[in-house]
């Protein structure tokens, strides 16, 4: 049995997945010289994952005063990548 297992959850509200792991059954685990107990069910949030538009990650991008340059996408456009200038280099 592994001691925890991977559960991400959507989180429609915050337009976010967020990545816990669960803990298998009732624990101790050492973290350099501290044990932490865990329950079984008991749950660590490690990771958020925001989704974003291309158009509300380029709004996102320029009130970071990073300008937008080229996309590339997949074919149904759910997946981005996104080039980013500095502005001061965009001008």
């Amino acid at each position: 049995m592994k001691a925890f297992k991977h559960k991400p959850i959507y989180n429609t509200r915050d337009g976010r997945i967020e990545i816990h792991l669960v803990s298998s059954r009732g624990q101790s685990v050492k973290i350099r010289a501290r044990r932490t107990p865990f329950r079984a069910g008991q749950r660590i949030h490690t990771e958020n994952s925001y989704k974003y538009s291309m158009g509300q990650f380029r709004d996102l991008a320029r009130s970071a005063n990073w300008h937008p340059s080229r996309v590339w996408t997949d074919p149904r456009e759910l997946f981005s990548v996104h080039e980013l200038v500095s502005s001061c280099d965009a001008k």
